[in-house]
């Protein structure tokens, strides 16, 4: 499954994309045996008659000159020759809405991209930005303008989205730091539906996002985001119960590439830590990435929440939290990987509620 979107919170944009690269297999072919060892741990977690395998990770936001920033769904190959399409043809032309329709038509035209390919595209211009589309869906919203999406995972982005009404977000926080917010929350809900206990690949879209935004001179990619995914259990007699996180993912970024450090935690205390190095796709040849373990350090962090009820069922929540200064609503020492947790005062009134709420629905 692929999934890439955009929305507008008053003059800001943003531009979400997954990571995963999936094909189409048989349940009973569908891990590749020549797969790298990190990729195949992403097959292992699919359901078991999952009609998608996973193949590699890659970046599917990629800027192409200053000012223009791209998103792609679909065909990888065709992702490469649009990419490269346009930028040998910013080097002597300066992006615009005008030279895009008119690139996009050709190269449809051309068949150099077709219906099973997406696109969004930004580009900023005389203190304007146009968001150009290929292939996707939109939703109307008063206050996001329209929330567009391509790819396999479109239309349930939609229905994600028009369910929110903004009764979680923080009032203290700029429409900059809202919209960060709010895309984080989107693709965890979109990430969680995935880990969680019987959820089909049809409705689970593959591992982390890239959030894209402008910074008010350029597009830039969220950095120094944190996702700490728990399992709580909630047994009527007892209680909450819980143990320290069952994953921590880190992503941050250095130059054009995403260093993704992907760390579990199991019961006996042993750690599988594994860090992906994620590029830009295209023909370009460039020097190969310093090898670079992200530390547990963050800006962003996002609370990935699976309850397991007392009918055995498993619910999913997310908290997106925007952290500043010195306010950690969680402390991570990574000395031996052995993880200290200090939780701000309300972090269990807010489990307590999160619990209550399931309990009434």
């Amino acid at each position: 499954m692929t999934l890439i979107a955009n929305f507008f919170l008053e003059n800001n944009p943003f531009l979400i994309s997954d990571l995963l690269i999936s094909v189409k297999a048989n349940h009973r072919d569908r891990i590749f045996r020549n797969l790298p060892t990190p990729i195949q741990k992403f097959n292992l977690r699919l359901p078991k008659y999952a009609k998608y395998t996973i193949t590699d990770v890659r970046q599917k936001t990629v800027r192409i000159c200053d000012r223009f920033v791209l998103s792609y769904a679909g065909v990888v190959s065709q992702a490469e020759y649009v990419i490269n399409h346009f930028r040998t043809l910013t080097q002597s032309t300066a992006p615009s809405e005008d030279m895009f329709k008119k690139e996009i038509l050709k190269l449809e035209n051309e068949g150099k991209v077709d219906k099973t390919f997406s696109l969004i595209v930004l580009i900023e211009g005389s203190g304007r930005i146009y968001a150009g589309t290929f292939n996707v869906f939109g939703l109307r919203s008063r206050k996001f303008r329209c929330l567009r999406a391509g790819g396999s995972g479109a239309t349930d982005l939609l229905d994600v989205f028009g369910s929110y009404r903004g009764k979680d977000t923080n009032r203290s926080l700029n429409s900059l730091e809202e919209g960060l917010s709010l895309s984080l929350a989107l693709s965890s809900v979109l990430l969680g539906k995935e880990l969680v206990t019987g959820e089909s690949l049809e409705r689970a879209y593959g591992g982390f996002y890239e959030i894209s935004y402008w910074n008010g001179s350029d597009f830039e990619k969220l950095s120094d985001v944190l996702h700490v995914h728990w399992v709580f259990e909630h047994m009527p007699s007892q209680g909450l119960a819980f143990d320290p996180p069952v994953k921590i993912q880190k992503l941050e970024y250095h130059d054009s590439v995403l260093y993704l450090r992907d760390l579990e935690l199991t019961a006996q205390k042993k750690t599988n830590d594994t860090v992906y190095i994620v590029r830009e796709p295209g023909n370009l040849i460039s020097a190969q990435p310093q090898k670079i373990k992200p530390n547990l350090s963050y800006k962003w962090v996002v609370n990935h929440l699976y309850i397991r009820l007392q009918d055995g069922k498993v619910r999913y929540r997310n908290h997106v939290q925007y952290i500043h200064e010195n306010n950690y609503g969680l402390f991570l020492d990574e000395g031996d990987l052995k993880l200290q947790l200090d939780f701000r005062s309300d972090y269990f009134d807010f489990m307590k509620a999160i619990i209550a709420q399931l309990e009434s629905s």
